[in-house]
């Protein structure tokens, strides 16, 4: 029986090992980041930890919350991040538009695909694009459901961060071989980047239950909830006006450079 357990748990699963949502739908996603260790710096923003102060422990980071509404091609986000801030942003199929803590709405061509932002137009989960059988470690209960388990080394770094660091790797490398002209960044190793990364997908329905990934401060968590919405999506007319707006910007824009 030990044996057939673990033969069950490393067979390799078949068909799709994510899936988009079917609409409609609601689902949250609560980051919890690691609590900040002192004199520990931020990869990404260059912050270092304060002095240890074993009278006033480092407290938990407080979790930043995405709900999502799908309905149709039509998708609500609201996120309240980690500093009580609350960015709403509705997903049409032209466009985005979004704002902060209640202010105007401003539309944009909407935003692509990373680690941390989600593109509706082709994915509902940001982080899980490495996913792939040759990362699949087995199976295993977590949070109560049974899922596929997949851990890797991943780059997790924003663009603009992955670009500071290569040119700080570059000028290390460059310190080690003064003299040599030729260094560039083809030379530069990527996988100093990459740190660890589990997803666990529900076998059931294959969407995500958990997205855990390491950071320089930490473990962080990502947890995924699904329900059915309270009510069908409709666009606000404030945000439609912001989306007309870009609209018009954009028709104007082609007129412009169009050839004489």
């Amino acid at each position: 029986p030990a044996q057939d357990q673990e033969s069950s748990a490393q067979q390799m699963p078949t068909g799709p090992l994510l899936k988009r949502v079917s609409a409609p739908s609601e689902w949250t996603v609560i980051t919890q980041a690691a609590a900040p260790q002192p004199g520990v710096g931020n990869a990404s923003s260059g912050a270092t930890g304060t002095p240890e102060n074993p009278a006033n422990p480092a407290k938990p980071a407080k979790p930043k919350v995405i709900t999502v509404i799908k309905d149709g091609k039509l998708i609500y986000e609201k996120t309240v991040n980690e500093h009580g801030d609350v960015i709403e942003a509705w997903h049409t199929s032209a466009a985005m538009a979004t704002r902060v803590n209640a202010r105007d709405w401003t539309a944009l061509p909407g935003v692509g695909s990373d680690f941390y932002h989600t593109d509706y137009s082709n994915s509902d989960f940001a982080g899980f694009d490495w996913i792939a059988l040759s990362n699949f470690t087995g199976r295993g209960s977590v949070q109560g459901k049974k899922c596929l388990i997949f851990k890797s080394k991943v780059i997790i770094m924003e663009a603009e961060d992955l670009k500071m660091a290569r040119l700080r790797a570059l000028n290390k490398l460059a310190e080690l071989h003064p003299g040599d002209y030729s260094l560039s960044l083809k030379d530069v190793n990527d996988d100093q980047f990459k740190v660890d990364v589990e997803a666990d997908i529900d076998e059931q329905t294959r969407l995500p239950v958990k997205l855990t990934y390491q950071t320089a401060e930490g473990t962080t968590t990502r947890t995924y909830t699904f329900q059915a919405p309270a009510s069908s999506l409709n666009l606000p007319p404030e945000v439609q006006q912001a989306l007309n707006k870009y609209k018009k910007y954009l028709k104007g824009m082609s007129a412009r450079i169009a050839p004489i």
